[in-house]
This record gives structure tokens, sequence and C-alpha cells, in this order.
């Protein structure tokens, strides 16, 4: 099965495995976008690093979290300096059992070798990727919320394209949009 000309980042790779109710709201765009009608196949491409980094995002949703009520912390400009006496909330992630963690593990390892309606190929760690990655940060880190992970990818993503494969990537991650636009690398808008 060839993929489509995409390259998944890590937060959109992560739709595909975690409960429907949590999903983005695009995510049915999304699906299309990446679907083969012929077999119903999504496939596409990640980095090696989303490959290792995907358990980190599943993670938080197999532990989940609680609701928190958390004070607000900012500084109030009303005829003088105040602290802001608000609250607000952080929404309880539900946590998820040992049976759907297991079921969505078993997913990504069908999606990685390529099994399944969900075929994810993973472009390997190369010492180009890594080059570019270190560049991005170094140009990129001081004037925009860039981490090293989404500068890997973006690396990936300057190096496939850089060898003809042509590839856009797809991300919610807003720096990383501002920072592959700065490099004129093609990505697709989902907010």
């Amino acid at each position: 099965m060839i993929p489509t000309p995409y390259l998944l980042d890590t937060n959109v790779y992560c739709e595909f495995f975690i409960p429907a109710s949590q999903r983005h709201q695009q995510f049915t765009s999304l699906e299309k976008l990446l679907c083969n009608p012929a077999n119903d196949i999504k496939a596409f491409y990640i980095a090696e690093i989303t490959s290792m980094e995907i358990y980190s995002a599943i993670g938080k949703y197999a532990r989940g979290r609680e609701e928190q009520v958390i004070n607000c912390n900012r500084q109030i400009i009303h005829q003088q300096l105040s602290n802001c006496s608000h609250q607000w909330i952080s929404p309880a992630l539900n946590q998820l059992t040992t049976r759907q963690t297991k079921k969505i593990l078993s997913q990504i390892d069908n999606a990685e070798s390529l099994h399944g309606d969900i075929h994810a190929h993973v472009l390997p760690i190369t010492s180009e990727a890594i080059h570019e990655g270190k560049r991005l940060l170094r140009q990129y880190a001081t004037k925009f919320a860039l981490g090293s992970h989404d500068a890997f990818i973006a690396g990936f993503l300057i190096v496939a394209n850089r060898q003809g494969q042509n590839l856009s990537l797809i991300t919610f991650d807003k720096a990383l949009k501002n920072v592959l636009k700065l490099e004129n690398q093609p990505i697709v808008e989902f907010s």
C-alpha cells in the first residue's frame, strides 16, 4: 500500500488511537484525507521519533487525570497591581482500562507493521534529520515554543522533501506550523 504524501506529527498520529470522545473535532476530515477509498486503509508516514513518542502520549490517557481546580496566578492591573482571585478548572481525563490500553498498544504495533486499516510507514532516524532538527532549534527556539521532538520531526520533513518525497506535515502544533512556514515546507492546516 503506497502511503499518502503526508507526515504526521505525534499529536495527530495519536488521534487514531485515543477514545473517540477525546478526538480532535476535525478527525473525520483527517481520516478522509489519509484514506484510500478503494480499500479503506489510512496510509501515511511518521518519523521514527513519533514511533517512540506515541507511547508517552498514550501513557497520558492510560494514566488519566482527576479534575483539578487551579488558582489563577496572573497579575491584574486595575488602578493598582493585584493578584487574580479567580480559579480555573483543568478537566478530568478518564483513565483507560488495562484492556483498552493493551488494545491501543496492539493497534500501534499493527499500524507500524502495516497490518490492519492504519499503515504508518516509519521514516528511520538519519544524521541529516538530526542535523536539520538541531539547526531549527538553534534558529527558532528563541522565537517560538519549538520543542526538540517537534524540531526533529520537522528535520525529517525537510530531509524527505530534499530527497524528492514531496511530503506535507500534518500537525496541530502552532509553533511547529510557524517554523515550517518560515522554512517554506508544506503543511496541512487543521486548527
